[in-house]
């Protein structure tokens, strides 16, 4: 879904990378089909966006690499767990360390059938990447109107917030009763800051639900707004 959200877009130049159901490597990429290696190789891209990749497919070299290219070279990481290996298979490797969440405790609520609710927090309520709407009461009107029709089914374990980690969205069980307290031990959407750079954690690939939505409009928005936020991590001076 992002690959074709970005392709229609004529401000925005990608190179793919995909591993399953075949193997598929473009621009840049299409050489080696593999990842960087080094810091000048990950610092050709503004943000990089990793979903659910295997060990196998992201060596402890590009991943030490990737990490100096956040602290040094003011990158931005977004990455996208999934259910097969991301995060759960990097848990012993240097990705893990600079993640905003780590695992839930085993005795943690569950969700129910009814899945999980975006739930904005007070740290989101004004943030630049979630305004999904004209306005404040539009965006607000906006993801409450995706609870409703579009709640989620799957978040991974790894949501736990870190301290140095800003929650942006929390992943709340439908029908709980404290939702304060359950947004802040399950993060949807956060991030922090790792050197210069910053890395953006979603628990789910669920946005793709936003396209389900008033016609694709919520998803562009979305990904158009988090794109330009995490850009800004350039413009540390300034407006």
């Amino acid at each position: 879904y992002l690959t074709q959200l970005f392709r229609r877009d004529p401000k925005v130049e990608l190179d793919e990378m995909l591993f399953h159901p075949r193997a598929i490597a473009t621009g840049r990429r299409s050489e080696s089909g593999t990842f960087p290696v080094t810091v000048d190789g990950w610092d050709q891209y503004d943000v990089v966006i990793l979903g659910d990749l295997t060990i196998e497919h992201l060596s402890v070299a590009a991943q030490e690499t990737l990490i100096t290219y956040l602290k040094e070279r003011g990158g931005s990481l977004i990455l996208i767990a999934g259910k097969e290996s991301m995060p759960e298979a990097f848990a012993t490797h240097p990705l893990a360390e600079v993640l905003p969440v780590t695992r839930i405790p085993s005795n943690a609520p569950a969700g129910n059938d009814s899945g999980y609710s975006f739930h904005v927090t007070e740290a989101g309520r004004t943030h630049n990447a979630l305004m999904i709407g004209e306005t404040d009461d539009a965006t607000r009107i906006a993801w409450e109107f995706v609870n409703r029709f579009s709640p989620l089914h799957h978040v991974s374990p790894w949501r736990l917030p870190r301290p140095s980690a800003t929650t942006l969205i929390a992943a709340v069980p439908r029908g709980t009763l404290d939702e304060e307290h359950a947004a802040k031990t399950s993060a949807f959407l956060s991030w922090q800051p790792v050197g210069r750079g910053r890395i953006v954690y979603l628990a789910s690939p669920d946005t793709y639900r936003l396209r389900f939505l008033r016609g694709d409009r919520l998803h562009y928005r979305f990904w158009g707004q988090l794109l330009r936020w995490a850009l800004a991590a350039d413009l540390s001076s300034g407006s």
